[in-house]
């Protein structure tokens, strides 16, 4: 491999993992509000998913796939909406 070649999959990789970090970051904000919510609207909703913890959120995201991120973020949006229309009563709390 040239020199070249490797310069150009070093930046590549940077650029991944770089924009890995921005969508964490985001995804981390985003959990935290959404537990912010769930506090404030009195959800009662525990677990993982609902931690404050932002470094938490950030880290367990870096290490996990695009799949399993939209499904956490899927999860707690359909638990809020259904807390806040008052339809949260069979929904599991963790």
């Amino acid at each position: 491999m040239d020199v070249s070649n490797e310069d150009h999959l070093r930046k590549q990789a940077l650029q991944q993992c770089g924009s890995k970090v921005a969508k964490c970051d985001s995804y981390a904000q985003n959990a935290v509000a959404a537990q912010a919510q769930n506090v404030s609207d009195q959800c009662g909703y525990t677990g993982g998913r609902w931690s404050a913890n932002y470094n938490g959120h950030k880290n367990w995201c870096m290490g996990a796939g695009n799949a399993a991120i939209a499904s956490e973020e899927h999860k707690r949006g359909v638990g809020l909406s259904q807390c806040l229309i008052g339809d949260g009563g069979n929904l599991p709390k963790t």
